[in-house]
């Protein structure tokens, strides 16, 4: 597993729930559409045999598409 929980998330971890929303600075309602319809796409990262979400990179992306970045 990578090295800090801070940074990334494991992809098998539901969006649509606080903990996602927190972690990634969004309201929970948002930023679940926002993945779920396509709106940001979200890159991937292979590390021992599962795929993470890297925060930093999810951030730009949330950022580049205007998505407000309200904590829940």
């Amino acid at each position: 597993m990578p090295n800090s929980t801070q940074t990334w998330w494991e992809t098998d971890e539901r969006l649509d729930t606080p903990q996602a929303a927190q972690f990634f600075g969004m309201k929970v309602g948002s930023f679940y559409v926002a993945t779920s319809v396509g709106r940001i796409s979200l890159p991937k990262y292979r590390w021992g045999g599962k795929d993470y979400y890297k925060r930093s990179d999810c951030l730009k992306l949330i950022e580049e598409t205007r998505i407000s970045p309200e904590v829940a």
